[in-house]
């Protein structure tokens, strides 16, 4: 399951989409709130294709996105990443996955990347903005300008006495 891909050249455009897993949890429905009323309306669609009937359980994955138009390279959200210390998110905590490895199964390298854009800065979306080498936090993607929008990071700046305490956002915001 690492990396899909899909493409198109045509006179005017030439661009690639891959996807990048990370890892996966099945979690019940009810997991996201008081949806009830939600999977009643929407029983047609989402059986068996999301949901499992038997249970109300759903795959819930971690991915990324690369998108290349034209040469010009952008990772979408890039998942969790590795060694972080997360205990109050288990299935994050202390990660130890071939993210990269899928990553450069799709045939790009870290190097590669133009840009990576973060939709928004929950730390299973910029996990691999940083990773550690030779105990330091370094950027994954080293050629790459990075993107977020600008009331995330108003949301979680770290001077808020609330974020500073987050070791989530601090572990995940982490360069030096």
């Amino acid at each position: 399951m690492g990396c899909q891909q899909e493409g198109c050249d045509d006179q005017d455009r030439r661009y690639i989409i891959a996807r990048v897993w990370e890892s996966s949890i099945r979690l019940p429905l009810s997991q996201l709130g008081p949806v009830d009323e939600l999977i009643a309306c929407h029983r047609d669609w989402l059986y068996p294709r999301f949901a499992d009937l038997s249970d109300d359980m759903f795959e819930f994955n971690w991915q990324s996105w690369i998108i290349d138009v034209d040469g010009f390279v952008i990772v979408i959200d890039p998942c969790a990443g590795n060694g972080r210390e997360r205990p109050a998110i288990q299935p994050l905590h202390r990660l130890d996955l071939p993210w990269l490895e899928r990553f450069s199964a799709t045939g790009y390298t870290p190097e590669r990347v133009d840009a990576v854009f973060c939709t928004h800065l929950h730390c299973d979306h910029c996990g691999w903005n940083t990773r550690q080498i030779d105990g330091r936090w370094v950027p994954t993607f080293p050629n790459a300008r990075y993107y977020f929008v600008d009331a995330e990071v108003r949301r979680w700046d770290p001077d808020a006495p609330a974020i500073a305490k987050s070791t989530i956002m601090r572990t995940s915001l982490t360069t030096a």
